[in-house]
């Protein structure tokens, strides 16, 4: 959400939040690992689709309230003086920060790392970056 107020824009870069598609995620990667195609099934095989919904749950449980962001977003609207950045929910405050003293290419080892196990693995991506 961005909104101009006399030249400046306003950003609202929110945490991850609890909403209908966060907290279904599991679910759709499993309905949508079950209509794939039988061999596509098999090479990524259903301990992986396992891992990815465990693993997503973890995430999910972190998953702030969305009202930080209409908070914010009100906030923003309404004051004479709004912050340029707005960070709802607590993680992302982390994430901005981290993001603000870590050189890019760290910061992009972090996010993009294709460890050796994950599927679609050629010997040009194996252990590389995205």
């Amino acid at each position: 959400y961005q909104r101009r107020v006399h030249g400046d824009v306003i950003t609202i870069e929110p945490d991850l939040m609890k909403t209908a598609i966060v907290t279904s995620f599991g679910d759709q990667i499993r309905s949508q690992f079950q209509k794939a195609p039988p061999d596509i099934q098999a090479e990524y095989g259903e301990e992986w689709l396992n891992r990815i919904v465990v693993g997503s749950k973890k995430v999910i449980d972190t998953a702030q309230d969305p009202m930080f962001v209409v908070n914010d977003m009100i906030n923003a609207i309404v004051s004479a003086n709004p912050q340029s950045v707005y960070h709802p929910g607590s993680i992302s405050k982390i994430f901005y920060f981290m993001y603000c003293i870590l050189p890019e290419s760290t910061w992009d080892y972090m996010f993009c790392y294709k460890p050796s196990w994950y599927p679609h693995q050629t010997s040009t991506t194996k252990d590389k970056k995205c």
